[in-house]
């Protein structure tokens, strides 16, 4: 019966498909923490110089934070898991 069992291998593939696409996820939602107010901000300063726009449309941007991230003295940053 060990043996059946260690040979038996059928949902090994979903949970490496689960554990890949979840790894994509953490990094994805950190990257977006990290440079999503940089690329927010980008957008903005380009939405201010568009010629044809309408006021409102040329109005501060806000981003909204994802995750909180702290940065340290050693320059690593850090992140709140607790949070996600």
């Amino acid at each position: 019966m060990l043996q059946q069992l260690f040979r038996n291998k059928k949902g090994q593939g979903l949970v490496e498909y689960g554990l890949l696409i979840a790894g994509v996820a953490l990094i994805s939602a950190a990257a977006v923490s990290l440079f999503g107010h940089k690329t927010c901000d980008l957008i903005a300063a380009v939405g201010v110089v568009l010629p044809c726009a309408h006021g409102d449309d040329n109005g501060p941007q806000v981003a909204g934070k994802l995750i909180e991230t702290t940065s340290g003295g050693s320059g690593a940053i850090g992140l709140d898991a607790s949070t996600i």
